[in-house]
């Protein structure tokens, strides 16, 4: 997973700094007001900042799937950081909850 973020940010300084991360994605904007459908993922993982060719090839990737974001991605000002998951939660509804943990 890849994550794009400005360099001027606290969010790009607290990553240089503890690389360790949480990330929750949820369906709520989609599932407005029905908990039952609702769904959160979680995931607990390291992020590195790509940089150099290796940075040219994950851009590519990234734009590949998120064309939209070209202009920001390619900024000097934005870095990019390989996300490597290593336990997920997902939450389906309520109380339905799914672990999986990598490594």
């Amino acid at each position: 997973m890849t994550l794009a973020t400005e360099r001027a940010t606290p969010k790009h300084a607290n990553l240089l700094r503890n690389p360790r991360l949480c990330l929750v994605v949820d369906s709520r904007a989609i599932q407005m007001g029905d908990t039952q459908a609702a769904m959160a993922l979680t995931i607990d993982g390291m992020a590195e900042e790509v940089v150099g060719e290796a940075r040219e090839g994950l851009e590519a990737r990234f734009l590949a799937r998120h064309l939209q974001l070209a202009s920001f991605v390619q900024a000097p000002t934005c870095a990019l950081f390989q996300v490597q998951g290593q336990r997920y939660e997902l939450v389906r509804g309520l109380f339905d909850v799914e672990e999986v943990r990598l490594g």
